[in-house]
């Protein structure tokens, strides 16, 4: 296995280019993450030194390493050991990709914090007889936008997020506009954040998720910059409710994506 490093994000994408291109929607996050940290360091792996790139990997302080899904559990496994042989990494504690890649990389080592499944959308059928309609947020949706992230967080991830952090993320998703909620009869009962779907509790089991994510779905659609542009999700693998309304909307699954802390659980 050659193991090559290289030194800039725009190297590794043109390197990565074509391979890409193989399975878009799963290395459209790895792609839009490479850009994210100039500090970062990038991966690309072959049979050979003259053979063709077979896999590749990005490792980050902030996002942990994370492996292409091309990568099978031995080029994981031989990546992992030559990292342990630099000297001048960032220090990263997590890694994420494929199940059978990451458990690889892991070395025996961590434990999963997160399990996820890959949707790509497929033909979009929106749910019938669901009231409310899809509206942007904007600043007068601050406060509640707050508690619903911290309790999000809180829900999916067992973590207490501070307030001024959950808020932070909250102004910044504002101004960028990409905040939508689904409000029924003028109160807000879902928000979608580009990433994040949110149904307050006392809103749940009424299919006005589901209809917010068909909206969404249907808005990034329209606003799509080429007809071959796609809309992609991921949903937690044990949450089953999720799944079965992304699925019964036009969600198609693609693959699982997991995440490794790479230090014995807590």
């Amino acid at each position: 296995m050659h193991i090559h490093r290289l030194f800039s994000a725009s190297s590794f994408l043109d390197a990565t280019r074509a391979l890409r291109l193989t399975a878009l929607e799963a290395s459209n996050r790895i792609g839009c993450l490479s850009l994210l940290d100039p500090a970062a360091a990038w991966f690309v792996l072959s049979a050979s030194e003259t053979s063709p790139i077979a896999s590749y990997a990005v490792v980050s302080a902030a996002r942990g390493a994370l492996l292409s899904p091309h990568m099978d559990p031995s080029a994981a496994q031989e990546l992992a050991q030559h990292l342990q042989t630099l000297q001048d990494l960032p220090e990263f504690d997590s890694v994420r990709g494929t199940p059978e890649s990451v458990q690889s990389f892991a070395l025996g080592r961590g434990h999963c914090t997160q399990d996820d499944v890959l949707y790509r959308l497929g033909e979009l059928t929106p749910p019938m007889h669901v009231r409310g309609a899809l509206v942007l947020a904007t600043a007068e949706h601050m406060a509640l936008l707050t508690a619903w992230q911290v309790t999000f967080v809180r829900e999916c991830f067992g973590v207490d997020e501070p307030e001024d952090k959950a808020s932070a993320f909250i102004s910044r998703g504002i101004a960028r506009q990409a905040l939508y909620l689904w409000v029924v009869d003028g109160s807000v009962t879902t928000v979608y954040m580009l990433g994040p779907i949110f149904t307050a509790p006392h809103a749940r089991g009424t299919g006005f998720g589901k209809a917010l994510t068909a909206a969404m779905s249907a808005t990034l659609l329209e606003a799509r910059p080429t007809p071959r542009a796609i809309v992609t999700l991921y949903a937690d693998s044990k949450n089953p409710a999720s799944n079965a309304a992304y699925k019964a909307i036009g969600f198609v699954p693609i693959e699982r994506d997991v995440t490794y802390e790479l230090r014995d659980a807590p």
